[in-house]
Order: structure tokens, then C-alpha cells, then sequence
């Protein structure tokens, strides 16, 4: 297999690990609910880096597609 390739299973088990640790952060509830009880969203900061951090990974998966289109 090329390099690149192996940089886009990669980032596939990247983005499998990151939704099971959100799965799994649910499960035992290591963030914490307001307590006011009206957000859904605990934290705009956190889901931003949620969301900007699957898209990097989504992105980094077509970036190395078309490096493997451009060296063969």
C-alpha cells in the first residue's frame, strides 16, 4: 500500500475513535449537564472543536486522495 493510502485509513480510525470516545464520554457522563436545565449544548467551545476537528479529518481524507491521484 502507498503512503497515502495509509494516511487515509488513518484518519478513518481517527474519526471511529473520536465518535466512540463521544459515545463513551455519554455513557458516564464526564461532562456535566447545566444545571439550568434549558441547553441541549453544554459548550459552544467544546462542540466547535468537535465539528472543526471531524471536518479536518474529512478534509485531510480528500487531500490525500488526490496526492495519490497526482503521483500515479
Amino acid at each position: 500500500m502507498k503512503k497515502w493510502t495509509i494516511y487515509q485509513i488513518l484518519m478513518l480510525f481517527l474519526i471511529f475513535f473520536q465518535m466512540w470516545f463521544l459515545e463513551y464520554i455519554n455513557e458516564i457522563r464526564i461532562i456535566q449537564h447545566s444545571p439550568n436545565g434549558w441547553s441541549a449544548i453544554n459548550s459552544a467551545f467544546v462542540t466547535f472543536l468537535i465539528m472543526a476537528l471531524v471536518i479536518t479529518c474529512f478534509y485531510l481524507i480528500f487531500l490525500f486522495e488526490s496526492k495519490k491521484k497526482k503521483f500515479t
